[in-house]
């Protein structure tokens, strides 16, 4: 026997129609389980309907609210500590990788030779991009004001990107709101 309007209809407080209701008070008669279901529910409205509802002890409010709190920074700062610990743990596993790759032929000045060539090849590279966009802003001088309101536009909605990534990791790493079981 399919007992699922009239369970439905026992549990809610809906106000169903005249016609569910004499479906529901037959359905009643026959069915032993939606019976004990009926005066089962009876009862536990009975007895919220007698008991008064406890209130919280004084001060409740307040340390509930604390003890949320401190869960909250407990969390976060277990999160900063992570991502720190994550942080730190590829930066040493990337310097050893590189120190043990190049330890087998290792010397100073050889080191140190390749550091300044490299440092002055890229000094050098950076001074001839500045030339050239000096050249090219000599030939064509309307190019200033443009690649200036360009590049305060690409600025800008770079800014503004930042700003949402920031809000949203904000947004996700918050701890949710209610109440914290442990």
């Amino acid at each position: 026997m399919s007992h699922q309007p009239y369970e439905k209809w026992l549990l809610s407080e809906e106000v169903i129609s005249q016609q569910d209701k004499e479906s529901l008070k037959i359905h009643l008669q026959e069915c032993k389980s939606c019976q004990d279901l009926h005066y089962a529910w009876q009862a536990v409205e009975q007895e919220f309907a007698i008991n008064a509802q406890v209130e919280p002890q004084s001060g409740f409010d307040q340390r509930w609210e604390i003890r949320l709190e401190k869960t909250r920074e407990t969390r976060r700062q277990k999160r900063i500590t992570v991502s720190i610990g994550i942080t730190l743990g590829f930066s040493l596993l990337a310097t050893w990788s590189i120190l043990l790759a190049d330890l087998t032929n290792f010397s100073l000045s050889s080191f140190l030779g390749n550091l300044f060539a490299t440092l002055g090849q890229f000094v050098s590279r950076i001074i001839h991009i500045l030339r050239g966009v000096e050249s090219l802003f000599r030939a064509f001088p309307l190019a200033i004001p443009i690649s200036a309101a360009i590049g305060v536009s690409l600025m800008a909605v770079v800014t503004l990107l930042l700003a949402f990534w920031t809000a949203s990791l904000f947004k996700i790493y918050q701890p949710k709101q209610g109440v914290i079981l442990k």
